[in-house]
This record gives C-alpha cells, sequence and structure tokens, in this order.
C-alpha cells in the first residue's frame, strides 16, 4: 500500500518594505503586489510630511511577516496648524467738517474688515460722529493670511491698512 504525504511548506512569509512617505495609495498598491493588507494606527501632525503619507511604520522594515498579515502605520495630518492671532488696533477717527458742511454736522462712519470672520462686502460697524472718535478694530488672521480694515467716512476712505500673521506677536 502506498501512502502519499503532502508536507507543508509554512506559510508564505514577505519581507516589509520601509514605507514611509508612501501615501494612500502608494499603500494600496503595495500590499496589493506582495500580500499583506494595512491600517493606519493613528494620525499624528508632521512639519515635513505631508498629509495623507506614512510618517512611520509599527512593523519595521525588514520584518518577515505571514502573507495577509496587517502592518500598521502612523498617518501624517501634515503640519500642525498654528493658532489664529487676535489684534487689537485702536484707531483714532477725526471728526473733518468740508468746506461745504458746518461743525457739528454727522458724518457717517463704515469700518469694514477682511479676516478670519469678517469680508469687506458687509461693514462690521456703522456710526455717526460729531467729534474725534477712537474705535477699537479687532482682527483675527489665521497662519499664512493677512487681515485688512479700511474706516470710511462718509464717501471717502479716510485710513486703510494690511497686517500680516506674522507681524503680530
Amino acid at each position: 500500500e502506498t501512502i502519499t504525504f503532502k508536507v507543508s511548506q509554512g506559510a508564505r512569509m514577505v519581507r516589509v518594505e520601509n514605507v514611509v512617505n508612501y501615501t494612500k495609495a502608494d499603500m494600496d498598491d503595495y500590499v496589493n503586489r506582495v500580500g499583506l493588507n494595512w491600517r493606519i494606527s493613528r494620525e499624528e501632525y508632521h512639519e515635513s510630511i505631508p498629509a495623507g503619507s506614512v510618517i512611520s511604520q509599527l512593523t519595521n522594515a525588514g520584518t518577515m511577516v505571514e502573507e495577509g498579515s496587517v502592518i500598521s502605520v502612523v498617518m501624517s495630518k501634515g503640519p500642525a496648524k498654528k493658532p489664529e492671532k487676535t489684534l487689537i488696533i485702536p484707531v483714532n477717527i477725526e471728526y473733518k467738517p468740508t468746506e461745504n458742511t458746518e461743525e457739528g454736522i454727522e458724518q457717517k462712519i463704515r469700518i469694514e474688515i477682511q479676516d478670519k470672520n469678517h469680508t469687506f462686502s458687509e461693514p462690521v460697524k456703522e456710526f455717526s460722529i460729531v467729534e474725534d472718535t477712537t474705535y477699537n478694530i479687532q482682527l483675527v488672521i489665521e497662519e499664512g493670511k493677512d487681515a485688512s480694515y479700511r474706516i470710511i467716512r462718509d464717501s471717502e476712505i479716510i485710513f486703510e491698512d494690511k497686517v500680516n500673521y506674522d507681524d503680530v506677536n
């Protein structure tokens, strides 16, 4: 009588590559090619690795794993956003009657701001003055952006300025 044996060679083993800087698409291509699976164990901010790319791998490069195994990676969320900055600028709005108007006639003031919370299309504040008036302009500036403001007396822009995020302490 003949007995035939099949001897298992064991599970097929795969050497894990260095996948740091791989994008999600690169990861999909890689695991499909070599017969592995992957998952994101967590996401972290990283200053130099762009969002959606691998920062590090929990299964070290060079490690032999069984085909079908899951390799875990830490994925980048990109650089951490810096906090927005708030700047308060006290401005003196001068009451300035024109040649054709007499002292004491109200002048219409309009404050317009372009920042994180406002656009120039809608005035932030409108009021009338009959004397010099101080007003605090509040700008909220996001990282890498500018904020601007302008003061309009009647229909004339009497002051405007722009502030860059990096110029605010």
